[in-house]
């Protein structure tokens, strides 16, 4: 009698000892696996590149977010800082600088580098005389000009003030309906080593393009790599989305950059 019911308790220990398990199992699943699973399979469904987005994704890639400064920097991607946009990125004019083609800039051909940086007060300002603002011009720009290109680059919405926009080696000045360019200082100095990005896809949504690029930063290193895709390999990758919007008149200008991983 006494080995039945030992038995019996046996058996129901057993069984619930399977039912705990069998809830442990169910929860770690529903909790975790299960949620793993729902993110990666909403991840692989949000990446719906199509013809179209692919082809205004590649446009902006290769003729804008690639742009670097003197330093081999990227110029819309800040180091480190997790997301930029137009009110905290430091480098409009030098963006600016580079858009502009050079049939669109009246060369100052009789500039004097050596005679005008002696006019410079504190390597930051220069003096405010029209004799200057001839001589010691690098190139001018019509504003009508560059205003359309800081438009299209950056949205209608916003606003700039080119009397204090730096360049990478100066600063902008504007003058009677033209914006001058002038150094204030030499350039220089050693990087901290080299970024580099490469193109993954890109998304419309709505009336935005996300273009997401994978970037690495190759500490200490002083020369741009050719042959990237060994570097993408071995070096741990970040992946960045650029946000593009579109304005009324149909053109995708940058909104903003951040780190998504």
């Amino acid at each position: 009698m006494e080995e039945k019911k030992n038995k019996k308790y046996i058996t129901i220990i057993v069984i619930l000892i399977i039912l705990l398990i069998g809830s442990v199992g169910y929860i770690v699943y529903n909790e975790f696996i299960k949620k793993d699973e729902i993110v990666e399979n909403n991840e692989k469904e949000e990446i719906k590149e199509t013809e179209e987005s692919r082809n205004l994704g590649l446009e902006l890639f290769n003729n804008l977010i690639t742009l670097r400064d003197g330093y081999n920097d990227y110029l819309f991607f800040p180091y480190l800082e997790e997301k930029t946009t137009y009110e905290t990125l430091n480098s409009i004019g030098i963006i600016l600088e580079k858009l502009i083609s050079e049939n669109e800039k009246y060369i100052n051909n009789n500039y004097d580098k050596e005679k005008c940086m002696e006019q410079v007060i504190n390597d930051s300002e220069i003096p405010e005389n029209d004799t200057y603002y001839e001589n010691c011009n690098v190139y001018n720009v019509e504003k009508d000009i560059i205003d359309e290109i800081f438009h299209k680059t950056f949205g209608l919405n916003k606003t700039i003030d080119y009397n204090n926009t730096y360049l990478s080696c100066g600063i902008f000045k504007e003058k009677d309906n033209k914006v001058y360019a002038f150094n204030i200082t030499g350039c220089g100095g050693i990087p901290e080593g080299i970024p580099y990005i490469k193109y993954d896809y890109s998304i419309l949504n709505n009336n935005d393009l996300e273009i997401y690029v994978d970037y690495i930063f190759i500490e200490g290193a002083t020369e741009i790599e050719k042959d990237t895709d060994n570097l993408f390999l071995e070096n741990e990758i970040s992946k960045y989305k650029v946000t593009f919007k579109k304005d009324t008149n149909g053109n995708y200008y940058w909104y903003s950059s951040e780190i998504v991983k």
